[in-house]
């Protein structure tokens, strides 16, 4: 039997990253499958959206928008609201907005109502007739940057209003876009060269990432909305560093950025993007690319879905790369295969414990905490933990154990707490953020084999966000 107990040494002192908050996308039509356009009633949809977003849920705090690309929707494709273009890029952009925007402006509507004040819009590319697509590939620069010619102008400045009127859609209806993005996985191309693509797709160097940053956030700048500029959104964590520091090269277009992000796809997030401006985690969807056709629930079954991977992923993401924010892709979504944390199955839904192990972190873990030092001592490699402070003294641990034994700590705080009581939730095959019996900080703390155990200590330390 082991019964090696460590100490977790906790320096609330010691601040690293302050964190955005956790999110999740319904972008390609899912928002309006959740709104019931398959079938689910809207009491199901209500109760899709308190799992999602209340605070017996995953109380998640950031949403993603897609902004559409393509002429029409279709299979991994979103319309644009403005396909057809202007004779030239001095001319006006046609606009063509239904206010519905696949389902997206009702859902972020609803959101608001939880309380979620973060929006995060990103496109999937410009419209096709803004790019510089030599032999008719859909992937492209924007016309008038390097490399694309002369005659056909420059549609930057248009590209720029394009992903304006956007912000100005959504807050007609009462949505503040927050955080709006220059492109979505520039270097897919990169990665993939043989892949073929059916939609519109920037293929961007870090020099063009530079390009883009400098005229779109001159034109926010002039234009006046209160948004931050997202630089990148790499779907390899690796490629978006790279980006990352081509901007920070930059005097003017880092002045314009106010947030980095990548996906957690190729590589992981597990080092820090080269910048002091908050960083974001915005896209991760296990087995992606392994065209699987099982809906998967569990735990700790061994596929790559399971959710106590995603607890992995998201531990990673916070403590190797210092991530600010994290969000998941779909929070919902009605294929039989998703990996969504939720499965939409026409009137019915089914919930994965993806959603348990996202709500472990992202309910306890408000928008304003910071990451703190947590060091366990000795450590054997089983026990991942991680530690945050908020404004309100309380402090939250997570402790995510892979190995295949029970692991027991004691917690020594600095500076100390007085009187802290310590409550904890268990998240397992068999538990779902279920509460444990008080403790003091004094108590020894066992965390089970393959399990995440949430604990919180300090004044009112049982109240749920």
């Amino acid at each position: 039997m082991d019964t090696m107990v460590a100490s977790l040494g906790v320096d609330r002192a010691r601040r690293h990253q302050r964190i955005d908050g956790f999110g999740f996308c319904e972008g390609f039509g899912r928002a309006r499958i959740l709104r019931g356009s398959q079938g689910l009633p809207a009491e199901a949809a209500g109760e899709v959206l308190e799992l999602l977003l209340g605070p017996r849920g995953a109380a998640l705090s950031i949403l993603r928008l897609c902004i559409g690309a393509s002429a029409l929707e279709g299979p991994g494709e979103m319309r644009s609201f403005a396909a057809v273009g202007p004779g030239s890029p001095d001319e006006p952009l046609v606009y063509d907005w239904d206010g519905d925007d696949a389902g997206q402006v009702w859902l972020a509507r609803q959101a608001a109502t939880f309380g979620v004040r973060r929006f995060f819009a990103h496109p999937l590319s410009a419209p096709a007739y803004m790019l510089h697509r030599p032999g008719g590939r859909y992937d492209g620069l924007i016309r008038g940057m390097r490399g694309t010619g002369t005659e056909a102008g420059d549609w930057r400045a248009a590209y720029a209003e394009y992903l304006l009127q956007y912000v100005r859609y959504y807050a007609a209806h009462g949505v503040d876009i927050t955080d709006l993005g220059i492109a979505h996985q520039p270097d897919v191309l990169h990665h993939r060269p043989g892949q073929r693509i059916r939609y519109p797709l920037l293929k961007l160097e870090p020099a063009d990432v530079v390009d883009l940053v400098s005229s779109i956030g001159a034109r926010i700048a002039h234009a006046g909305p209160d948004v931050k500029l997202v630089c990148g959104d790499a779907i390899s964590w690796d490629s978006q560093v790279e980006y990352t520091a081509a901007v920070e090269a930059d005097e003017v277009a880092a002045g314009y950025v106010g947030l980095h992000a990548g996906n957690s796809y190729l590589t992981p997030a597990r080092r820090p993007l080269p910048t002091t401006r908050p960083t974001w985690m915005t896209e991760w969807d296990p087995e992606v690319d392994q065209q699987s056709t099982r809906w998967n629930d569990a735990w700790d079954s061994g596929r790559a879905s399971d959710a106590i991977l995603l607890a992995d992923d998201i531990h990673g993401a916070l403590t190797a790369a210092n991530v600010s924010g994290y969000l998941y892709l779909f929070g919902a979504s009605a294929r039989e295969s998703t990996r969504a944390l939720i499965q939409l199955a026409g009137p019915t839904f089914h919930v994965s414990r993806r959603l348990w192990a996202m709500a472990a972190y992202s309910r306890f873990i408000r928008p304003g905490a910071h990451r703190v030092d947590a060091r366990l001592t000795p450590d054997d490699g089983r026990l991942k933990v991680s530690a945050f402070t908020g404004p309100d003294s309380r402090v939250v641990l997570q402790a995510l154990n892979l190995g295949d034994r029970g692991a027991d700590f004691t917690v020594a705080l600095s500076p100390a707490l007085p009187a802290a009581t310590v409550h904890a939730w268990l998240t397992d095959e068999r538990h779902t953020l279920a509460p444990l019996a008080p403790r003091s900080t004094a108590d020894v703390h066992h965390v089970p084999a393959r399990s995440l155990t949430t604990f919180q200590l300090g004044p009112d330390a049982s109240r749920e966000r």
